[in-house]
């Protein structure tokens, strides 16, 4: 799938249908701000990858001269470590709970 600049737009194009490409006025994609909201917009779209949402945050965080971790939406942020030390400790209390006895009922 490719992201590419056409005019005044950038296109994400859709694998399998041409009538589906996603394009977005590249005036909208002026601030990091705007390029998350877009980006975030576009993870929605059941049809395009993280990796794709990422080629579009890289092209437009290049175009504006942004640092491209400025431009990633929520969903698209590492975990710090302590972050995924939490999520491990909660993950771990779960499987505790799911192999109680009193689970299965």
């Amino acid at each position: 799938m490719s992201v590419i600049i056409k005019g005044r737009y950038v296109k994400v194009l859709h694998p399998n249908n041409s009538m589906a490409h996603f394009e977005v006025l590249l005036s909208n994609c002026n601030t990091p701000e705007a390029i998350k909201h877009w980006a975030s917009h576009l993870l929605e779209k059941a049809w395009v990858s993280r990796q794709v949402a990422d080629r579009f945050i890289s092209l437009m965080a290049r175009r504006i001269g942004a640092d491209r971790n400025d431009c990633l939406p929520i969903e698209l942020m590492p975990m710090t470590p302590c972050q995924r030390d939490y999520l491990a400790e909660k993950i771990a209390m779960l499987r505790t709970v799911l192999k109680s006895p009193g689970a299965a009922s």
